[in-house]
């Protein structure tokens, strides 16, 4: 693609800063700068194409790039440490569990919906996988039960018959 060429050749020359839309940038500046941001829009709805995120990721682009991400570096430790203290158990979203981990719970679910959708970077996927977090699976949300373990096939419930 000549805009990711473009814009690899523009992150060369200037110490990979990127390209910005201010009045002192160069029409091209400019440009590239617009096409970056519709980028980041397609992205952000999920119809970005994994092998153009990908392209774009490998050049230091962070598509998720926002307000959002120290959040998420909080997150990630929060997890990282919770999953290390609970034997790989996943935080749940019970209520007999602490805030702490209902809290988590309920973000671990937000991530998997944002990788359903095709909008959870590949970058983002990586971290959690390292983890040993599958993203790909769906939450099992019961009260009283603990999150599957990470990285192993979830248990399949038997839930007794309606009366």
């Amino acid at each position: 693609d000549n805009k990711i060429q473009a814009l690899a050749q523009f992150l060369k020359e200037n110490n990979n800063i990127e390209p910005n839309k201010s009045k002192n940038a160069s029409k091209e500046e400019r440009r590239l700068a617009q096409w970056l941001a519709d980028i980041r829009g397609l992205f952000k709805k999920g119809r970005l194409s994994l092998e153009k995120q990908q392209e774009l990721e490998s050049l230091g682009i962070a598509l998720d790039r926002g307000p959002d991400q120290e959040r998420w570096d909080n997150n990630i430790q929060a997890l990282a440490q919770f999953l290390k203290e609970n034997d790989n158990i996943e935080p749940t979203c019970s209520k007999n569990v602490s805030k702490e981990e209902r809290r988590l719970g309920y973000w671990l679910n937000s991530v998997r919906g944002q990788f359903k959708k095709g909008t959870l970077s590949v970058k983002r996927e990586q971290e959690l996988r390292a983890l040993g977090v599958d993203v790909s699976k769906p939450k099992i949300n019961i009260a009283g039960t603990q999150g599957p373990k990470v990285a192993e096939p979830h248990n399949v419930l038997n839930f007794p018959a309606r009366r």
